[in-house]
């Protein structure tokens, strides 16, 4: 059954293939990340060994991996095509930011940008082999639950709206502050 409290968070993806296998992944952030499956069954994610630590609060389906976040600026994925597999020795990888975690995006690009209280992050790569975290920010974050791809990623951050757009130059990405009193047409 599902634990009762916390806030529910959710990413569909199909890591399996066939049309049929679609599946919502679940975290609440007072219990393990679960698998939702078509017959309603929940299978726990074991994605750290403690059950007391294994509480994440965000999820987000990247380059074929399942990431979730943790309280105290944590994040790990799990193997290459396989959400219920969190063995470094299979694949699965754990990063830290230095802040506390409020959203995580997979943005056009191929980037999954790791929103922080008062910073941003930017994780770069093809697969778990050449992953590079990148500081995009280490003045502006995001408010939790307000990063958006509209285009353009847009997320809400202490002062005001914040754009990230991608500059032409090796792929980097800058900030610009949106005035919401200017309308443009």
């Amino acid at each position: 059954t599902l634990p009762v409290g916390g806030q529910y968070k959710a990413v569909v993806h199909n890591f399996y293939g066939s049309p049929t296998m679609r599946r919502a992944y679940l975290v609440n952030g007072i219990g393990r990340a679960m698998e939702l499956r078509e017959d309603g069954r929940l299978v726990p994610l074991f994605a750290v060994d403690d059950d007391g630590l294994d509480k994440p609060i965000l999820v987000e389906a990247h380059k074929e991996h399942l990431f979730l976040a943790f309280a105290g600026g944590q994040y790990q994925h799990s193997a290459a095509g396989n959400p219920l597999t969190w063995s470094g020795l299979l694949g699965a990888e754990a990063f830290s930011t230095g802040d506390e975690i409020t959203t995580m995006k997979s943005i056009q690009g191929g980037v999954l940008i790791i929103g922080c209280r008062n910073r941003l992050i930017a994780l770069r790569g093809t697969n778990s082999a050449d992953w590079q975290q990148d500081t995009v920010s280490e003045s502006v974050g995001v408010h939790s639950a307000t990063l958006q791809s509209l285009f353009v990623p847009i997320g809400l951050s202490d002062n005001g709206l914040v754009r990230l757009d991608r500059v032409q130059e090796f792929g980097d990405f800058t900030l610009s502050m949106l005035d919401t009193t200017k309308k443009e047409y």
